[in-house]
């Protein structure tokens, strides 16, 4: 009995990161054009407009003194892309730090200019039931460059996370602003040489 219990928490264990891996893979890839270089073939966001779009995030106590953001908030239909940062310039991408186990980003709307760009503008809608990722880390910002320079490796941008927690099909906003607890995937942390088991 001792040995079938094992095989089965082998198994949750096993799908468990797979689906951290999934839910990173989602929400690096949608949310890619953020993390690009600005404009060009390269593609990226065209414009970023002052928003006042707010993600209050509660939860994070683990966490406090790391930095956080919200790298894909979707609709079921995927008619709605919303990204959550600290702020957005031309040559960084800012995360909130997490302070008193919480942190609170802007929420910018994204709009499809083309197939490599995307505007960035304000979002101050009260859709509901959104599906939202989480990302924590131990880096501030992500430079221009440093994004270039992860453009083609993959690993690179995913290992840039400690924990995630994914919102599924729970997030709703109102005029723009909406609270809501992180719940880790991970149990508190990725192990990034666990995932490759």
């Amino acid at each position: 009995m001792f040995k079938s219990l094992r095989g089965v928490m082998k198994q949750k264990e096993f799908f468990m990161k797979k689906q951290v891996f999934f839910v990173l893979v989602l929400a690096l890839i949608v949310a890619g054009s953020a993390f690009a270089q600005r404009g060009g073939t390269g593609g990226g966001y065209g414009s970023v407009a002052n928003t006042s779009g707010s993600l209050t995030i509660t939860g994070l106590d683990a966490h406090n003194g790391k930095y956080v953001c919200a790298p894909i908030i979707f609709n079921k239909n995927g008619s709605l892309t919303l990204i959550g940062y600290s702020s957005i310039s031309n040559n960084a991408i800012n995360l909130a730090r997490i302070s008193g186990g919480s942190a609170t980003l802007k929420i910018w709307k994204m709009e499809k200019v083309n197939d490599n760009v995307s505007n960035l503008v304000n979002y101050s809608g009260s859709d509901r039931n959104l599906t939202c990722t989480i990302g924590v880390s131990n880096r501030a910002s992500i430079t221009e460059a440093e994004a270039k320079a992860m453009e083609n490796n993959f690993m690179a941008r995913m290992t840039l996370f400690l924990d995630v927690g994914m919102l599924e099909n729970n997030v709703s906003f109102s005029g723009g602003r909406a609270t809501v607890r992180f719940e880790s995937m991970t149990g508190g942390g990725i192990n990034w040489n666990d995932l490759n088991r």
